[in-house]
C-alpha cells in the first residue's frame, strides 16, 4: 500500500513538472501583438429623397488608417427589391470615407427602411470582406413656396411652386391673412380653403384663384391700396409614405403694389 502511494505521489509530481516546463517554452514563442488591432468597418450614416432617387450615405471607418480599397459588393434596402452593386472603387487611406449609393424611388417608401451591403477589396493586399447593417430614417425633401400672389374685386390669386418626391395631397389652406408690411391694415383673414388637390411626383406650378366671400373669411376690402402687402397662410397636406404622414407647411410672400 506504502509504495502504491510513493508511485502516485512521484507520478502527480512529474506531471507537474511537465505542466510548468510546457508552460514556460509556451511564452516563449507566442507572438504578442504591437498593438490592438482596430479592423475596419462601415455603417450608414444617412438616406434622403433627391431627384427622384433614394441616396445611401455609407461611411467605412478606418481608424488605423490602413491601406484599404473596395472594388466589388452590393448595398441593397431590405424587403424592397432594391439592389444596387458596387463597381466604382472605393479607396480609404483617413479614419473615415463616405460614400453614396442610389435607387430608384419606391413610391410606398417607409419612413424607416433597413440597409444592407458587403463590401469586398483589399487591405494591404490582403482579401477583405465588411458586411453592415443598418435601420435608418428616410429624409424626404417636400417643398411648397408661394411665388406671387395678386388681389382685386375681393378675388386672391395665389402662385405657388410644390415638389415632392412622393404622391401628395393639398388638403386645405387654413388661417390665411392679408396684411400690409407693418399689420397697421388687414385686407382680408380667411380661415378654411378646401383644397383636395392631388399631385404626383415631382415639381408643381399651380395658379389657384379664390373669391374670398365664398368662404368663411373676414373682408376689409376689396383691392389693395398702393402699398407693401404679403400673404401668410398654412397649407395642409397628406404625403403618401407607407403609411400616409399629415404634414402642414407654413406659406408666405411679400410684394410691394
Amino acid at each position: 500500500m506504502e509504495r502504491d502511494v510513493k508511485i502516485f505521489t512521484i507520478l502527480v509530481i512529474l506531471f507537474l513538472l511537465v505542466a510548468i516546463i510546457g508552460t514556460y517554452e509556451a511564452t516563449r514563442v507566442i507572438i504578442k501583438p504591437a498593438s490592438n488591432f482596430n479592423p475596419p468597418y462601415a455603417k450608414v450614416i444617412n438616406t434622403w429623397v433627391e431627384n427622384g432617387q433614394i441616396v445611401v450615405e455609407i461611411e467605412v471607418v478606418n481608424n488605423d488608417g490602413y491601406n484599404i480599397s473596395f472594388n466589388g459588393g452590393y448595398v441593397e434596402i431590405f424587403n424592397t427589391g432594391q439592389r444596387v452593386n458596387i463597381t466604382k472603387p472605393i479607396v480609404s487611406y483617413s479614419n473615415s470615407s463616405l460614400f453614396n449609393v442610389s435607387f430608384p424611388l419606391v413610391y410606398n417608401l417607409p419612413s424607416e427602411v433597413t440597409v444592407e451591403g458587403l463590401l469586398e477589396g483589399k487591405l494591404n493586399g490582403n482579401p477583405i470582406y465588411i458586411t453592415f447593417s443598418d435601420v435608418i430614417s428616410v429624409t424626404i425633401i417636400n417643398e411648397i413656396k408661394l411665388l406671387n400672389f395678386t388681389y382685386e374685386n375681393g378675388t386672391l390669386h395665389l402662385f405657388l411652386e410644390v415638389f415632392s418626391p412622393l404622391n401628395v395631397t393639398l388638403v386645405s389652406i387654413e388661417n390665411l391673412s392679408l396684411v400690409n408690411y407693418n399689420l397697421s391694415s388687414f385686407v382680408a383673414i380667411v380661415k378654411y380653403i378646401p383644397l383636395n388637390l392631388s399631385l404626383s411626383p415631382g415639381l408643381h406650378y399651380l395658379n389657384l384663384s379664390f373669391n374670398l366671400s365664398e368662404y368663411q373669411s373676414v373682408i376689409y376690402s376689396t383691392s389693395l391700396s398702393k402699398d407693401t402687402y404679403y400673404v401668410n397662410a398654412f397649407v395642409k397636406t397628406i404625403i403618401y409614405y407607407s403609411p400616409p404622414e399629415n404634414k402642414t407647411f407654413e406659406i408666405y410672400f411679400i410684394r410691394e403694389f
